[in-house]
């Protein structure tokens, strides 16, 4: 499968960052050179004003890019959904339940269908997984 990150341009002939290439794989000080307002947040709330941990695109302690907080933010999400010891009808056992399932589909649906070329950042909130809130 080709990612299509990167294409070879017609100035000079060399290969170069794709848009798709730069949100996903780039670094956010080379992202916002092209999407000046992109910013990634997600946080976990407790309360109505305020939060108990946070991602964002611009803390500098991480790339800011598409695929690294996709992971970051699955990971966190994941942890809040218990995974029960199961086995399918030819006695394998079942990794993944539909809560999973769901989760990663509506966060990879938030980063997928969000514009980028827009005023606004990508804002996923969610109860803290501590509290067993999904």
């Amino acid at each position: 499968m080709r990612l299509q990150a990167l294409a070879r341009s017609t100035k000079d002939n060399q290969l170069h960052p794709t848009i798709a290439g730069l949100l996903m794989f780039g670094r956010e000080y080379d992202i916002v050179r092209e999407f000046a307002n992109y910013f990634l947040d997600y946080r976990e709330e407790i309360g109505l004003d305020r939060w108990d941990d946070r991602i964002t695109s611009t803390d500098g302690i991480w790339s800011g890019n598409l695929y690294d907080f996709w992971q970051s933010v699955y990971g966190r999400l994941r942890q809040a959904v218990p995974r029960p010891f199961r086995l399918d009808g030819e006695a394998r056992r079942m990794d993944e339940n539909p809560m999973e399932i769901t989760i990663r589909e509506a966060l990879t649906n938030a980063i997928v269908h969000a514009d980028y070329m827009g005023r606004s950042c990508l804002l996923y909130t969610s109860p803290s997984p501590r509290d067993g809130l999904l």
